[in-house]
């Protein structure tokens, strides 16, 4: 046995587009143009029965079926419109075209004799052109600054962003040896009082003031010369702790490699032992 499914089936591709007709096109043209001509005539003739005169009496049909047109085509147009503005243009749309019936009928019975033009057909004519523009202007005003407006009201009711405060990441704890020995601050003191000597080692890198006294003396040694200085073997030996004799050694292997007058710096290295082992002589003595 068949079964059948009776489940009404969805169509969930939406709707389907109407197939371009140019006849069908043409044909509508053909019988707005004839709608148009037909109520116009009509309404210029109640025009003139009203009081307007000469080529005024063409603007009664104007202020009439267009406004009524425009509505119609906003409130059925496809393009996304605001539901105010569509609720609008279809008010006005229906109010346009009971006007275009109402004035159609009278200046057919009027046409006809049915009907006499008296003083409230004057009244009511001039009535029109005041309340059009009041309608028109309406409609100009929600359809022009729709999306500004909008715009507007959605910048005033959104919250403003809570300023971010600026968040310090965690720093991972470190166990107690893998932490780094602590050392104690140093006491600021002014460049220039302290000497050559002492800010060369300070600036001495970690590796250099481990190493060797040979290593350690040669960086005071290199700091002395860029300042123009040349330093004693008796100084760099009380710097780095070593002998004398071996700081005289490194003293003249130093200047040896140096480019310049050998002859003079053979002398200040000289005058410069003589004197440090005269104020050793005497240290010893004061002992």
């Amino acid at each position: 046995m068949t079964k059948i499914d009776s489940t009404p089936k969805i169509n969930t591709a939406g709707p389907e587009e109407n197939a371009p007709d140019q006849l069908v096109r043409l044909g509508l043209y053909v019988v707005i143009v004839g709608a148009i001509i037909g109520s116009g005539s009509t309404l210029v003739f109640l025009a003139e029965q009203a009081g307007w005169t000469g080529w005024t009496a063409y603007l009664l049909p104007v202020l009439i079926d267009l406004p009524g047109f425009l509505g119609g085509r906003i409130w059925l147009r496809r393009k996304p419109t605001n539901p105010q503005t569509r609720g609008y243009a279809r008010r006005l749309t229906l109010a346009a075209l009971g006007a275009s019936l109402a004035g159609n009928v009278t200046g057919h019975l009027i046409h006809a004799g049915h009907l006499p033009a008296g003083l409230a057909l004057v009244i009511v004519a001039a009535m029109v052109a005041p309340i059009v523009l009041a309608a028109v202007l309406h409609l100009d005003a929600l359809l022009t600054p729709t999306s500004r407006r909008l715009t507007r009201r959605t910048d005033k009711a959104a919250p403003a962003p809570a300023a971010l405060e600026p968040t310090t990441p965690a720093r991972p704890e470190l166990e107690p040896s893998a932490r780094p020995a602590t050392r104690p601050p140093a006491t600021s003191r002014p460049a220039s009082s302290r000497p050559a000597a002492k800010r060369a080692e300070m600036a001495t890198p970690a590796a250099g003031r481990k190493g060797t006294k040979k290593a350690r003396a040669r960086v005071l040694w290199d700091a002395a010369r860029a300042e123009g200085r040349m330093p004693t073997a008796a100084e760099l030996a009380r710097a780095v702790e070593a002998d004398d004799s071996g700081a005289r050694g490194w003293v003249r292997e130093w200047k040896d490699a140096e480019p310049g007058d050998r002859d003079q710096d053979a002398q200040r290295d000289e005058q410069d032992q003589d004197a440090a082992g005269e104020a050793v002589r005497i240290e010893r003595e004061a002992a």
